[in-house]
């Protein structure tokens, strides 16, 4: 997702090959999980009865997991947020949230003070529901937002070991999925 049409580094950090954070994306990371196996497999031939078992146990909690995620996650269809950084594509998509803006105006640039001054009306007025950033992101910028607009700016995993609650894949999305939620309060 997001290929860029150009290649211009006047649009900042952009990936020539699109948006590379399909972790993001449950549905991607099965697709994942199926080419790891066939890889695996043509690896690893004596062994291959015992990749091909893993895979059919990990699809089979991973889909069960993937329908629990979504009926807990329906509250936040159609929501608003503000993200730190333009790197929340897949989970938007897959939410059906929307990202309404972003602190940095392009990816990896800093934002002005008109940026910040539109981006603050913008949150205010779009019955947002929360500023995102990944775990790893400095929070000053978010919080900065926040205070101004008393939308809540929240740290979500984005990876696993991205908080104590993200050991694995299932903990990353339980986690994710359990602070937006936990901004709606």
């Amino acid at each position: 997702m997001q290929k860029p049409a150009q290649l211009d580094r006047a649009n900042g950090d952009v990936h020539p090959q699109g948006n590379p954070h399909v972790q993001m994306d449950p549905y991607r990371m099965l697709t994942i999980a199926k080419a790891l196996d066939a890889r695996l497999v043509a690896l690893d031939a004596a062994n291959a009865a015992t990749y091909q078992q893993r895979l059919a146990d990990f699809s089979v909690r991973w889909n069960a997991a993937i329908k629990r995620w979504e009926a807990k996650a329906a509250p936040l269809k159609g929501r608003n947020i503000v993200v730190h950084h333009d790197s929340w594509i897949y989970l938007t998509n897959w939410l059906g949230m929307k990202q309404i803006g972003a602190l940095e105006p392009k990816p990896g640039v800093p934002p002005t003070s008109a940026h910040l001054a539109e981006l603050i009306s913008t949150a205010k007025s779009s019955n947002t529901l929360a500023i995102v950033r990944a775990a790893y992101q400095d929070p000053k910028a978010s919080e900065w937002l926040a205070q101004r607009t008393s939308v809540p700016a929240i740290a979500l995993p984005f990876t696993v070991g991205g908080d104590a609650q993200a050991k694995d894949l299932f903990g990353m999305f339980d986690s994710t999925i359990d602070k937006l939620l936990g901004a709606a309060k």
